[in-house]
């Protein structure tokens, strides 16, 4: 299988690419920096440019068969790169007849609905109203395409070991955390299979 990866220099970006790697699969990924990846391996590739460049992001896309997103934004002031990024990444997939693609977002992009009362009432209207407004953008992107895509919903990240246990849930977390590498165990379960088509599961221990 052919992986077209974006957000590779992320805690998940990175996971994904590993775990991508060690299933024998070849995987391109379009990172900012050829130098934040240091992993070498004969089935990888890396594109240098940025994700809302429509060249970069093709050059990124050529022979892949899946697409996979994991884009994050270091702070409010790159707010957009979620759904421009996305939207970039939507275009070259109905260019190059590419249909799945799992995007990673966050379980609290709904706010107090679907995350802690003080995560929803308090830290994300003051300190991230920006990247989760983006995020929701970011949906709207992938609803409105005819894509088969996935939208996965993590409770507070955290590093660890890929344990292959945890809780998959529709409207509120089971847990508080889950490590970036079960993360990416799940988002790459969703390449084959419907069970989880244009729906948003949140993962949790």
């Amino acid at each position: 299988m052919n992986v077209a990866l974006f957000g590779a220099s992320g805690r998940t970006g990175k996971e994904l690419m590993l775990q991508s790697l060690i299933k024998g699969y070849q995987v391109k990924a379009l990172v900012r920096r050829l130098d934040s990846i240091d992993l070498t391996d004969q089935k990888l590739s890396l594109v240098e440019g940025d994700v809302r460049d429509a060249a970069a992001v093709e050059k990124a896309m050529e022979g892949a068969d899946v697409v996979l997103v994991a884009l994050g934004a270091r702070s409010s002031k790159e707010a957009g790169v979620h759904s421009e990024g996305t939207h970039q990444i939507v275009e070259a997939m109905k260019k190059n007849k590419i249909n799945r693609i799992i995007v990673v977002s966050s379980a609290g992009i709904f706010g107090a609905k679907d995350s802690s009362f003080f995560f929803g009432n308090v830290i994300r209207p003051l300190f991230l109203r920006k990247i989760f407004n983006d995020k929701l953008k970011q949906l709207e992107v992938l609803e409105k395409s005819a894509l088969e895509w996935v939208l996965v919903r993590p409770s507070a990240l955290i590093d660890g070991q890929k344990t292959g246990k945890y809780h998959i849930t529709e409207d509120k977390p089971a847990g508080k955390n889950i490590a970036c590498a079960d993360v990416a165990e799940f988002m790459l379960g969703q390449l084959n299979g419907s069970k989880y088509l244009r729906k948003m599961p949140i993962i949790s221990y």
